[in-house]
């Protein structure tokens, strides 16, 4: 019996988008040669895209504030040789202390905080002048350096991050000792920890959210309007900053979704510990 594998969203998104790139490379002899490949591949733009609204689909994260002040207070007099060998816990895999990992979590998060602002609202501005000006559809004007700038910083930020992993680890069962080093950090974990919570819960993930559909379906018209011929003129750079521009807000949005959940887990785990240690004491 023959197998068939169906692509996911994401991956027909990265394949639409690499297709045009191989494409653009190779180089398009008119305007209207670009807009039919553009037309090709917009199906699977469509649906990818349509599918990162579930990126911002996310539980709420519940600060620590209400330990911090009893819990600072009862370990003063404890000494730390004496916590250090009592139960920890730590998001699965994580291999570093508490602020070690926070050192890395936080810029990320600040990062990642004006993702509506750097990311999902200037894509939906060149959608939206793509579909009501149509010099906006010939414009040589290219955002690949953008988009680059993006992967970059993605792609560090995960480098950054993967190297706080044991490798096919799922351990998530420690020690005090191996997550606070002394006493005196859990005031710095309960700052940073809270930056980290406050970075990614202003982002209004309702708002982008309903961008997300506002693309969508400016993606639809675009794609309506090649189809009646109405764009036959594309330029390079226009079909490009759709195409790649989709893939980069969709990897972003799943950027922010993944960050999230790490601080989501290390929340829980820091809170687990936190109570562990003082049904213990």
């Amino acid at each position: 019996m023959k197998l068939t594998y169906t692509l996911t969203p994401e991956e027909k998104l990265r394949y639409a988008s690499e297709s045009l790139n191989d494409a653009i490379t190779k180089g398009f002899s008119t305007l209207s040669e670009a807009a039919a490949k553009l037309k090709g591949i917009m199906p699977g733009i469509i649906q990818g895209f349509s599918a990162t609204k579930e990126a911002v689909v996310l539980p709420d994260i519940v600060p620590l504030d209400k330990y911090q002040k009893a819990f600072l207070s009862e370990i003063e007099s404890v000494p730390y040789t004496e916590l250090r060998e009592l139960r920890a816990f730590v998001p699965e895999g994580v291999s570093v202390t508490y602020l070690e990992y926070l050192k890395t979590l936080v810029p990320v998060t600040t990062y990642l905080k004006d993702i509506q602002r750097d990311v999902t609202s200037p894509y939906l501005f060149l959608l939206a002048q793509m579909v009501s000006d149509v010099n906006a559809n010939i414009s040589t004007k290219s955002e690949q350096a953008t988009y680059e700038k993006l992967k970059s910083i993605r792609d560090e930020a995960y480098a950054s991050l993967a190297k706080l992993y044991e490798k096919n680890s799922y351990k998530a069962v420690t020690k005090v000792g191996a997550v606070v080093e002394r006493n005196a950090d859990w005031k710095d974990i309960f700052t940073q920890l809270k930056s980290c919570v406050i970075n990614v819960e202003s982002v209004n993930r309702e708002s982008i959210a309903r961008q997300v559909k506002q693309c969508t379906d400016y993606l639809e018209i675009i794609y309506q309007n090649l189809s009646k011929d109405n764009a036959k003129s594309t330029s390079q750079e226009a079909a490009q900053n759709l195409a790649a521009g989709a893939y980069e807000v969709a990897q972003q949005l799943q950027f922010f979704s993944t960050t999230y959940y790490r601080v989501l887990a290390l929340n829980g785990s820091v809170k687990n510990t936190i109570e562990h240690i003082q049904k213990s004491i």
